[in-house]
């Protein structure tokens, strides 16, 4: 995967797969919003760290290039690569969302069937990650579609053709890129110490009740809501009490924000903190 922010600031060794903790030592320096965006929109792979607008533009485009050659077509044996780099384009405007696959085979230009495989080889190669949907006591999913989300949110950007950070931190969808963002870090945090992840996420579409991550820990249910906002309040954790009644075991939950504060308890059961804190 794309370098994480320990990573970047040569502290990769020290992270340690992320679930809310009180006790968790501090973080990372805090960087301020725009910094975030910058840090956001450049994208974590090493080739393009340190690039000029210009460079990275160039960086991106061989990359994809590289990607249909060599993976999409050499080891996958796709022939329309013109129509998977829309599947892909359409993968990156859609990231954080639920997956509608019949929208993304519209996008290429395919039927469903063959878009279904071609998610599946964008899931295998690591160019995106689903998230699962968390079922409910009797085992039906409360909604069956996962969420996709790209595993970097600077090549996202340069397939949405976000040319700047604040081009992207000012688009309709921020949130989703800001979510995207945060739930990638998260999943490197467990991915790079060699753990598997159990993530989840819940939406009841009935009732109109989501929580964004739900982390699986040790026989506890950590809900997690992510917002792309520097005021945290005890609001945005309203749902966090439906793993209560699903008869859950539920663990500290997070509210992670955009913000300079330092980590602190909103509740007996729920703290916020930056994406610094991660």
């Amino acid at each position: 995967m794309p370098l994480s922010l320990y990573e970047r600031a040569g502290k990769g060794l020290e992270q340690e797969p992320y679930f809310p903790d009180a006790q968790k030592k501090a973080g990372l320096p805090y960087e301020d919003a725009d910094r975030i965006w910058d840090i956001i929109w450049q994208g974590g792979w090493p080739g393009a760290l340190e690039l000029g607008p210009e460079e990275r533009n160039r960086y991106f485009n061989a990359f994809i290039t590289t990607f249909l050659e060599k993976d999409v077509a050499g080891i996958w044996n796709v022939g329309k690569l013109s129509a998977y780099q829309r599947f892909m384009q359409g993968l990156a405007l859609r990231t954080g969302q639920e997956l509608r696959i019949g929208q993304l085979a519209r996008i290429a230009g395919v039927d469903e069937s063959t878009a279904k495989r071609w998610l599946s080889i964008a899931e295998a190669s690591g160019l995106v990650y689903l998230l699962r949907p968390l079922s409910g006591n009797a085992g039906k999913m409360l909604t069956k579609s996962p969420k996709v989300y790209m595993t970097d949110v600077g090549l996202a950007a340069f397939l949405c053709r976000r040319t700047t950070p604040a081009e992207l931190k000012a688009d309709m969808n921020s949130g989703a890129f800001f979510e995207t963002f945060v739930i990638t870090e998260i999943l490197k945090s467990w991915v790079h110490n060699g753990r598997v992840p159990d993530f989840y996420f819940y939406r009841d579409p009935k009732r109109q009740k989501a929580i964004g991550l739900i982390i699986h820990h040790e026989g506890c249910w950590h809900p997690v809501e992510i917002k792309s906002s520097q005021t945290p309040h005890l609001e945005m954790a309203k749902n966090f009490a439906v793993l209560d009644k699903m008869g859950l075991k539920r663990g500290l939950g997070a509210i992670i924000c955009n913000m300079a504060e330092k980590k602190r308890f909103l509740s007996d059961d729920v703290i916020a903190h930056s994406i610094f804190e991660i």
